[in-house]
């Protein structure tokens, strides 16, 4: 059985260099055109297998998603329970990436939308209790996942993105861990305050206590809180960044699997943050991500202790 049970998206990424992204009537030539594999699901999968978990995916491509199945098993991800439904053409997202690296971000579902009942029985069959399993927004049948993770006794790592109002309903103080960026934070804490990041997560943790947090703050690092540790500080390793795009799928997969080694939280945080850095120097969701003798050759030159904040 797999290490880690990834139940996500699975997207062609059409990405446009720009300038600057594009602004509300606002016309721009792009500079260049590519077509990459991603998706929310596949990029942390890929992340996760790269290092060096076994990852089981489950998803549903169109016909044209072929591309998308070989990925993940090149990446040595288990494909078993990725369905074709030739219905419908796969989810893609068009990319725009600006000379500074930012990037804007639309997002068809397709068939990420198409999930059903079978879909999901077939991705938890053998799945033992206290497995691990990753959630994103970027599918349909969300609660009825999570009720059968919580049902099945897994432990449910929540990266809650895109935000929708549909994530409220969700029992999110019962999650093992949310990993959010600071917009999401904000936008799950719902206050009018003007709040500082860490405040935002003091507040976030305060109402569930029981859940590890992880605020990723681009290249100011990330900020984290759990059930036996007050709010903390991993700062970013200092690069030139050229595409932020599978950056946070890049931190999720490489702190899922530093988690599963029985890592401390402030270790996973500053795992994930090396690999992310490497990623944003690279072109692309899915290509980009580091493999683990990448991550491994950084870890000695950037170790440093856990900032306590609160």
């Amino acid at each position: 059985m797999s290490d880690v049970l990834c139940f996500g998206s699975l997207n062609l990424d059409l990405v446009y260099r720009v300038p600057a992204v594009v602004s509300a009537g606002q016309t721009l030539a792009a500079s260049d055109r590519t077509v990459h594999v991603g998706g929310k699901g596949l990029n942390q999968s890929v992340a996760l297998a790269r290092a060096g978990c076994k990852v089981r995916h489950a998803g549903v491509v169109g016909a044209d998603g072929v591309p998308l199945v070989d990925a993940l098993r090149e990446a040595g991800v288990d494909t078993s329970c990725v369905r074709m439904n030739p219905a419908r053409p796969s989810g893609h997202a068009v990319i725009q990436v600006s000379d500074n690296g930012s990037n804007a971000i639309v997002v068809y579902p397709g068939t990420n939308a198409t999930i059903g009942s079978d879909d999901i029985e077939a991705a938890f069959e053998g799945v033992a209790p206290g497995s691990t399993v990753i959630l994103q927004n970027e599918i349909n049948a969300l609660e009825t996942i999570v009720e059968r993770a919580l049902a099945l006794d897994l432990k449910i790592v929540f990266n809650p993105s895109p935000m929708t109002p549909t994530l409220f309903t969700l029992p999110l103080d019962r999650f093992d861990c949310l990993l959010v960026n600071e917009h999401e934070a904000r936008e799950l804490l719902a206050s009018k305050e003007q709040l500082s990041d860490e405040a935002v997560l003091e507040q976030l943790h305060a109402r569930w206590p029981d859940v590890t947090i992880v605020m990723t703050l681009g290249d100011k690092g990330a900020l984290f809180a759990s059930p036996c540790q007050a709010v903390a500080r991993v700062n970013a390793r200092s690069v030139a960044a050229i595409d932020t795009t599978a950056a946070g799928d890049t931190f999720t997969g490489y702190f899922v699997a530093a988690r599963l080694e029985g890592r401390t939280v402030g270790d996973c945080v500053e795992r994930g943050c090396l690999a992310a850095s490497i990623a944003v120097t690279r072109a692309g969701a899915a290509p980009s991500i580091p493999t683990r003798d990448e991550v491994d050759a950084l870890n000695g030159e950037f170790h440093h202790d856990h900032q306590t904040l609160a």
